[in-house]
């Protein structure tokens, strides 16, 4: 993916599902305000844009999220470990994700 496609994406031009989508799933292992990490036994190109969902304990579902593969690492022979830049999110989505990350370091520190 080159910068003007990246560019492209930002501002919300040129995005659309395919016709056979066939959403997939992974488990998220890191989060930040910046992007995510995630595994899962599909093979994903660097490069790649893909359209993310993420769900996490008493917030809302945030759909309306794209984010730039940036790093692969195999894990086992039928598992990745995928490192995920956003490139487009809502402000609110990105608040939303920051109050949830604070949430979890406050109840890490009271136990």
């Amino acid at each position: 993916m080159n910068e003007d496609e990246v560019t492209a994406y930002k501002s919300g031009e040129g995005i659309s599902l395919p016709e056979d989508f066939i959403p997939k799933t992974g488990t998220m292992t890191g989060l930040s305000g910046g992007g995510i990490s995630f595994v899962t036994g599909n093979y994903i190109d660097k490069g790649t844009i893909l359209w993310v969902q993420i769900g996490f304990k008493h917030y809302p579902l945030l759909t309306n999220i794209y984010g730039l593969i940036t790093r692969r690492r195999k894990i086992k022979s039928d598992l990745y470990k995928y490192f995920l830049e956003f490139i487009r999110i809502a402000e609110k989505d990105r608040e939303a994700i920051i109050r949830y990350i604070a949430q979890l370091q406050r109840e890490s520190l009271l136990r």
